[in-house]
């Protein structure tokens, strides 16, 4: 809450009840999360409906209708993922993020692992291990590293309150140094290992592996999800 840093300030409790206000900032940042998710919501329609694209250029041009022209799409899909957050957040944690993820996290993470194992009985496996895990140092330079630094911050929701939202809802014994570093390493292994599938197809079909962003996710996958079929 906002007013947490202020009843947990040792002295000069008023000066940090205004640290509180940065949430906003916080809220503003992962605002777009609810309009990429009701992007993925849409693409599963497609997917169900059978009507992902077969071909990139394809991909290229349904993705960029639906961004920039489709805004009807995007609104219902919004509003939905919209209602559907407002339900789970409004349960609270331990009745509603917590309920949630104690099955999808496990069933995403089992999928994971059939598609890992899909992945290594491809040619491009060897390919995306060697794109992934080579280092060529002549590559690094001052924007790499800041580009590195802020998707660590990112992923790990650094910065944004999480820490405390959850913290509200922990047992007083728990280890924030060890919950902390699990958490890290979880999310390097499932990150890792979601690269060796991406980039296996990636390779595997032949499109540009340097791509980023919603070039790689909307675009790319989107076809190589149709190619594969069902696993």
């Amino acid at each position: 809450p906002v007013n947490a840093y202020e009843k947990l300030a040792p002295s000069n409790k008023k000066a940090w009840s205004y640290v509180g206000f940065t949430m906003v900032g916080a809220i503003l940042i992962v605002s777009f999360y609810t309009l990429v998710i009701g992007w993925i919501v849409k693409y599963v329609f497609l997917s169900i409906t059978g009507n992902l694209p077969m071909d990139l250029e394809v991909s290229k041009a349904q993705f960029g209708f639906f961004t920039s022209e489709d805004f009807l799409s995007q609104f219902i899909c919004f509003t939905l993922v919209f209602l559907c957050v407002f339900y789970i957040v409004s349960k609270g944690v331990k009745n509603g993020i917590e309920k949630l993820n104690v099955w999808m996290m496990p069933s995403l993470f089992i999928l994971l692992i059939l598609m890992l194992v899909y992945a290594i009985s491809k040619d491009g496996f060897m390919m995306a291990v060697k794109f992934l895990f080579v280092p060529d140092f002549s590559k690094i330079n001052t924007s790499n590293v800041l580009e590195a630094l802020g998707l660590a911050f990112f992923s790990l929701s650094l910065g944004v309150g999480t820490i405390i939202t959850y913290s509200a809802s922990l047992p007083d014994k728990t280890n924030f140094i060890t919950s902390t570093l699990n958490i890290i390493f979880i999310n390097l292994l499932v990150g890792l290992l979601m690269g060796l599938v991406v980039f296996t197809f990636i390779f595997e079909f032949g499109y540009n592996p340097n791509q980023q962003g919603p070039g790689l996710v909307f675009i790319s996958l989107a076809t190589l999800f149709e190619k594969i079929g069902v696993i």
